[in-house]
């Protein structure tokens, strides 16, 4: 039985959504260490300037 492609789209909406994990990932670690925290798992809010400040930090 062969296998069906993905939707369209489905394969770019995944990859955005694992770079948004990565980034809030990498800025809740910066923000915690900003303020001298191990940068736990506390929720956080990133703004659009730091997402794109983590996206250059990732290149």
């Amino acid at each position: 039985m062969s296998q069906v492609p993905p939707r369209r789209g489905q394969i770019k909406a995944q990859i955005f959504e694992s770079m948004v994990k990565a980034i809030a990932s990498a800025a809740s670690k910066a923000m915690g260490k900003n303020k001298g925290e191990g940068g736990g798992s506390a929720s956080t809010t990133i703004t659009p300037k730091q997402m794109v400040t983590s996206l250059r930090f990732l290149k």
